[in-house]
């Protein structure tokens, strides 16, 4: 078993027996709470020692009456002999301290005694004993006890502090940190954060929680937590529950309006370890105790004490932040009326403050109790709850309460609600996908609401069918459409007027800066700052979306980057799921872009993995798995290029369709399937010549280009595509290296009949792990009657050869024809080059695919040219 962060302690544990080694016998205190991992350290430690020191280990029992020399017992039979006698005696503690410390023999001797906390006072008059002793011997004994169950009198505390000398070592094992916690969490799709948060880092507790196929409280926590309340007075149990129901914060003053003359048994919780105290309160040392003890209690009794509670901070002045504990315990004591009257409140106080998870979870408590609401009341819930699910990109259940919250408007005939609730739905459907869906419900808005008196729903409506347009990139459209809605909008009374203004004229800005219109750059830029000024954190997220799919499709990187960072430190500060995983999608394709292709690579896999991410948002984690797999060669490119396009076509949108195209375009030729890279390009370029963004247009039309099949008739591409197609490939090369794309350098080089910039395009190839382009590369140069040059010394000397056969497990024959291959040699030609038969160099190159875990012979061919592996004659 792994060791998560205990190499540090380990290592001083082989300083301390070295120490001993030279005559200067050490003691250890090892001190943790329960599950914190003493015994596993303690294990591995020994188990790398026993070819130099004899080990002997003991432990304390948790009984009643504790067995004198317990620990001792244990090692008893391997000590053997007199020592037995001596036990059996039963002998003073000084003769078993000096029957323990008497050398026999030259190997050394390292005693263990576990669980110390439940040792006897004989045990630890021993201890006392041999810490006196201990420095003149040659011997390391190990000792671990819980800290968390031993209080200031507790008799073992004593001891330590008796004890306390120089050849005395204290070490405490701390909990993991949140990185080893997600380590260890690896592979599940668990919130990292909240199992850290109900763990303490505890790696037991952590194991323990991953093995549920259920969320809940493991059986071996809750058992051993029961075991140790069992052994407290039942005052104190009676105070550790009231406790556990306040909540994970626990006010003294609140807990003796519950229940009266707390203090004594709180001191001992504390001294137990139980409770910890953190400044004005006291807190679980773990949540997933607080959770064993609720889990424990009979229903009727947590009822009343949620009652009470509840009674007791209702006597107290009512804070805002107070809200949410008030909605607690209303449902915790089944009173429908109190949390009906304190759980919108607090959804709307966590909005406020930007906490929308908190909010969406408050609305959700009070529709558990909505059904004594007329039903005016629970739509407006509903539409409460639809609206943060969106923000935290919860989006199954925000098109449940947005639908739900129709039907009833639809009932009341209020065509006015319906037809606002209309708007607010379609966004939850096109973050699903569902793009049918999402035009469906604002035409039926838009045919709604203008049969009414204009208002601010007919005002949400125009902003919704302009934001449509844009993102069909029909500016044209949707320019009027947000102008029409912030005229609206401006003539409206209603409170949220100015908010909907600022939606509708982020969506006429970028639509503007599409056209090329650089004022609407500027003007975007102007509101988010605004935005952020006045604290309006939804419209902040838009600007910081809106501004990045800018910046991202020009390929101005370094802004793209800057834009990226800010806003997502913005988005998490303010808990805006939504619009963070919108900004983490598009970091992707920047590492791509900038090479980092195993972080790339990493962050997609998770996007891609984790059901938290709405599907527009998923289709660019997937081109990225895919492209990274395909420009290394790597099996597995197509499939999530398959999802990602059926997903992107059910869209239709030029943003979701054209990345998606190009992405397989490329894939194809770098697999010399030029019809099929003509094929994926050509739907993409039509799509992106009928709408007025032109940059959509310039990567379909370079595979295109590549693949022999440019119409004759296209606009003007901007650098670096442009030139590239106009035959300046050195020029786009320039201007991608000046960008920040290594990789698109390199093809734009290998366009070149330069041999020194083919020669560039290679290293930059080989240096990124492009094993298919690097092999193409290759073939460029042979072309040119040249080969590769090697930054290494060629394989021609024995120990050279000696040392890349011992690296790879190839024989000198296999690498000659590895070597070969780099250069495109057939079968046949091989042959003759190596005076053997066609037949044995096939069955030499099969070797090599094998062995290297390759599938053909271009993978091979790269891999040859990428560890210089180019040596052809006969020479070793």
């Amino acid at each position: 078993m792994e060791l998560l962060e205990r190499g540090p302690i380990l290592d001083h544990l082989q300083s301390l027996l070295n120490d001993a080694a030279h005559g200067q016998g050490r003691l250890v205190a090892i001190a943790g709470e329960a599950g914190i991992g003493k015994t596993v350290l303690i294990q591995q430690f020994c188990d790398s020692v026993r070819h130099r020191a004899d080990v002997f280990i003991g432990a304390c029992d948790p009984l009643s009456t504790p067995t004198p020399f317990g620990p001792v017992l244990d090692i008893a039979p391997e000590l053997g002999g007199d020592f037995e006698d001596l036990l059996r005696e039963p002998a003073p503690v000084s003769r078993l301290g000096k029957a323990l410390l008497a050398q026999r023999g030259a190997r050394q001797r390292v005693f263990v005694f576990e669980d110390l906390h439940w040792a006897d006072d004989a045990t630890l008059d021993l201890l006392r004993f041999l810490s006196r002793r201990l420095s003149a011997t040659r011997h390391l004994i190990i000792t671990t006890y819980r800290d968390d169950e031993v209080g200031p009198r507790h008799p073992l505390r004593v001891a330590l502090g008796d004890v306390a000398n120089a050849a005395v070592a204290r070490i405490g094992l701390p909990p993991l940190t949140l990185d080893a916690v997600q380590r260890l969490s690896a592979g599940s799709h668990v919130d990292v954060s909240e199992l850290y948060r109900r763990t303490g880092g505890n790696p037991f507790f952590v194991r323990e929680v991953l093995a549920l196929p259920v969320a809940g409280v493991p059986g071996s926590v809750r058992d051993a937590l029961l075991a140790r309340l069992a052994r407290l007075a039942p005052a104190v149990r009676t105070v550790l529950e009231a406790a556990a129901v306040c909540g994970p914060r626990i006010e003294p003053r609140l807990l003796e309006r519950v229940i009266s003359q707390t203090q004594t048994s709180l001191d001992t919780c504390v001294e137990a370890g139980l409770l910890v105290s953190e400044r004005d309160h006291l807190a679980f040392r773990h949540e997933l105790w607080r959770e064993a003890i609720l889990d424990a209690m009979p229903a009727h009794q947590r009822v009343a004490l949620h009652r009470t509670i509840l009674g007791a901070l209702v006597q107290a002045d009512v804070a805002d932040d107070w809200l949410a504990r008030f909605a607690h315990h209303a449902e915790g004591a089944r009173d429908g009326a109190a949390v009906l009257a304190y759980a919108p409140a607090a959804a709307r106080y966590a909005s406020q403050l930007g906490a929308h998870r908190e909010a969406a979870a408050q609305y959700a408590r009070a529709l558990r109790w909505a059904g004594q609401l007329d039903a005016r009341q629970r739509a407006v819930l509903l539409r409460e709850r639809s609206a943060q699910c969106y923000l935290i990109d919860q989006v199954p259940e925000a098109i449940d309460a947005g639908r739900a919250a129709i039907a009833i408007w639809h009932e009341l005939g209020d065509r006015q609600n319906e037809g606002y609730d209309l708007c607010l739905l379609s966004r939850s459907y096109w973050l699903a996908g569902n793009n049918a869906e999402y035009e469906r419900a604002i035409e039926r808005a838009l045919k709604l609401l203008e049969h009414e008196r204009p208002g601010l729903p007919l005002a949400v409506a125009c902003w919704n069918y302009s934001e449509m347009r844009f993102r069909s990139c029909d500016y044209e459209n949707a320019i009027p459409a947000a102008q029409r809605a912030m005229t609206i909008a401006g003539a409206s009374t209603e409170s949220n007027a100015p908010y909907v203004m600022l939606h509708a004229a982020l969506i006429r800005d970028a639509s503007r800066w599409a056209i090329e219109d650089d004022d609407g750059r500027l003007q975007l830029q102007a509101t988010l700052q605004a935005c952020v000024s006045r604290g309006l954190h939804e419209h902040v997220a838009r600007a910081f979306a809106l501004l990045d799919g800018a910046y991202s499709g020009r390929y101005l990187l370094r802004s793209a980057e800057d834009n990226i960072e800010q806003g997502l430190a913005y988005l998490q500060e303010h808990d805006i799921d939504r619009w963070q995983h919108k900004l983490l999608t598009s970091r992707c394709s920047l590492l791509l872009r900038r090479g980092l292709w195993t972080e790339a690579l990493e962050l997609a896999c998770h996007i891609e993995a984790s059901p938290e991410y709405a599907t527009v948002n998923r289709i660019n984690a997937l081109t990225v798995i895919g492209l990274v797999r395909g420009r290394r060669g790597e099996p597995g490119a197509w499939r999530p290029l398959d999802t990602a396009l059926e997903l992107a076509d059910r869209i239709g949108e030029p943003q979701r369709v054209v990345p998606v195209r190009t992405a397989r375009a490329e894939l194809a030729w770098i697999s010399h399937d030029l019809a099929r890279a003509a094929d994926e390009a050509s739907p993409a370029f039509e799509l992106a010549i009928q709408n007025q963004f032109r940059w959509y247009t310039v990567e379909p039309a370079v595979w295109l280009w590549r693949a022999g099949q440019l119409p004759p008739v296209h606009p003007d591409l901007p650098a670096p595509f442009g030139r590239q197609i106009s035959g300046d490939w050195s020029g786009a090369a320039d201007v991608w290296r000046e960008i920040g794309c290594p990789y698109e350098q390199a093809c734009a080089l290998y366009d070149g009949d330069d041999v020194s910039s083919l020669r560039l395009a290679l290293t930059l190839a080989k240096k990124l792990g492009a094993l298919p382009l690097a092999a193409m590369l290759v073939d460029r140069l042979h072309e040119h009657g040249t080969r590769p040059a090697s930054s290494r010394a060629r394989a021609g000397t024995t120990g050279s050869w000696n040392r890349t056969v011992a690296q790879w497990g190839l024989s000198r024959r296999e690498l000659q024809v590895a070597g070969l291959v780099a250069r495109a040699y057939t079968n046949r030609e091989i042959a003759e080059r190596l005076l053997i038969s066609e037949r044995t160099a096939e069955k030499h190159v099969q070797n090599i695919l094998n062995r290297l875990g390759l599938r053909s012979r271009t993978q091979a061919a790269a891999w040859a040219v990428q560890h210089a592996i180019v040596t052809v004659e006969a020479e070793s």
